[in-house]
């Protein structure tokens, strides 16, 4: 996985550089620079070096600069890496994004990676006159997205000289998911989903229709931009919407409490599925996987959270399920309602722990099924909803300023509302480019103007009703 994060500010490499060395020095943090390998029973196992050398670095390093005397609108693929406009605005996310992403030679799969002698971490520096983009690039074999944000955040602080703020790694010799298989504390559940799930005829049938989609469907990987005036007006408008909607069903004897308002992922989740769903030739049923983290929702590990930090991947997904007329004629508010319900159940502890052990057991019996649950010729829409991260706001690179950039870079560029050192936007993507072959939907949260980023893989179709929609706002 590749992460690049864009500042309009000119930072010094060398400075990023050794406190990001730094940093992976710091007690157990050392893991993150291991060497990932395959142990006698094929298990991976990371093995960190006793010293690290020139031959042997804690992190693969490259500082291009081959344009730090040029703006990065003179680039020919760094003029389309997404910033914020003064208008709602798409920019396309082509492979070639990459080579901002990774050293040239840092390994793109697990695979090639256990065979190199690399280090499982690579820092990449673009210099512009106005503008630097760093990378980190990291298996999920080590982390999730999460993990990376600590990674920065923690990052930031030992380069603002709060090295003793770092806190410890939890996890680094230990499985902390393993002990709450047999965890008794919470009544066993049964898994909800697990009468939804489909068999091998249907899972079959499922699957040689993705294929085909696959081949079919010009699915585009694009970023999306709304400033705060149309954001806000858009979440305003499918608040009223539901308001209007719940005044025209109240029962004045009713003693129904209130539903609590919709937060800003149900309502950009759910305005996605119906723009998806929409371009669909007949109404067709919807699944949305959406990705959820275990360390927020389990009570044992919040708790151990107040004494350090948590790096393993710890993620797994809900699916929340609509018929074709739902997701194609229902209100966005009625869809984010019923969006929020499915996720909610699905999410308690209970429900997480009881997916949790059901997925260990068939890892450790060598026997992990592909399970989808819903119709057959469900439409799938993949979600990873980012937002609550704060991902344009994780990193404080401010002591490696060494010059700001004018206000206006481009035409299109808003005046500058973020502090020195804070980055504007920021993209992920495989670093093999792999496509999943689904819709995949990715909102990234807010900036410090108040504008809203968003990642998504749809139809041109869908990328045009998008703009069509926040153009009537």
């Amino acid at each position: 996985m590749g992460w690049t994060m864009r500042f309009n500010d000119v930072l010094d490499a060398n400075m990023l550089h050794e406190s990001f060395k730094k940093l992976l020095e710091i007690g157990d943090w050392r893991k993150l620079s291991g060497r990932l390998r395959r142990n006698d029973k094929g298990h991976l196992e990371i093995r960190v070096p006793k010293q690290f050398t020139p031959d042997m670095p804690a992190v693969e390093y490259k500082h291009d600069t081959a344009m730090s005397n040029e703006s990065i609108n003179c680039h020919p693929i760094g003029k389309d890496f997404p910033e914020p406009t003064d208008q709602p605005s798409i920019r396309p996310l082509p492979e070639k994004l990459r080579c901002f992403m990774a050293p040239d030679d840092f390994p793109a799969t697990v695979d090639v990676l256990v065979q190199s002698d690399k280090s499982q971490v690579a820092l990449t520096i673009t210099s512009f006159t106005d503008a630097t983009l760093v990378s980190i690039a990291l298996p999920h074999t080590l982390g999730d997205i999460v993990s990376l944000v600590q990674l920065i955040q923690n990052w930031s602080r030992v380069l603002c000289g709060r090295a003793s703020d770092v806190p410890p790694l939890l996890d680094a010799f230990v499985d902390v998911l393993e002990p709450l298989e047999d965890d008794e504390i919470l009544p066993r559940e049964d898994f909800l989903l697990e009468s939804k799930q489909l068999g091998s005829f249907g899972l079959a049938k499922f699957m040689a229709r993705q294929l085909l989609e696959k081949t079919q469907r010009n699915r585009q990987l694009q970023s999306l931009y709304i400033p705060k005036d149309k954001y806000q007006a858009l979440l305003s408008k499918v608040r009223a919407e539901a308001q209007e909607i719940a005044a025209k069903q109240d029962d004045s004897t009713s003693t129904k409490k209130p539903d609590r308002p919709l937060n800003e992922i149900d309502i950009i989740t759910s305005w996605f599925i119906r723009i998806i769903s929409s371009q669909e030739a007949t109404p067709r049923p919807v699944t949305i996987f959406t990705l959820y983290n275990m360390r927020f929702l389990i009570k044992s590990l919040m708790q151990m959270q107040a004494k350090g930090v948590f790096t393993q991947t710890m993620v797994s997904g809900s699916c929340a399920m609509f018929s074709g007329e739902e997701a194609t004629s229902g209100s966005v508010s009625e869809i984010a309602k019923s969006y929020r319900a499915q996720v909610a159940k699905q999410t308690t502890e209970g429900q997480v722990l009881a997916n949790l052990r059901r997925v260990r057991r068939e890892l450790k019996t060598g026997n992990l099924k592909f399970a989808m649950y819903g119709e057959t010729d469900s439409l799938l829409i993949y979600s990873n909803p980012l937002a609550k991260l704060g991902l344009v706001k994780m990193a404080n690179f401010a002591p490696a300023v060494i010059a700001t950039a004018p206000p206006h870079t481009t035409e299109k560029s808003t005046i500058r509302s973020n502090p020195p050192g804070t980055m504007v936007s920021n993209v992920f993507n495989p670093l093999n480019w792999a496509d999943m072959g689904l819709d995949g939907l990715f909102p990234l949260g807010n900036d410090h103007a108040g504008g809203s980023w968003i990642m998504a893989k749809m139809s041109a179709g869908s990328w045009n009703a998008v703009i069509e929609e926040l153009d009537k706002l």
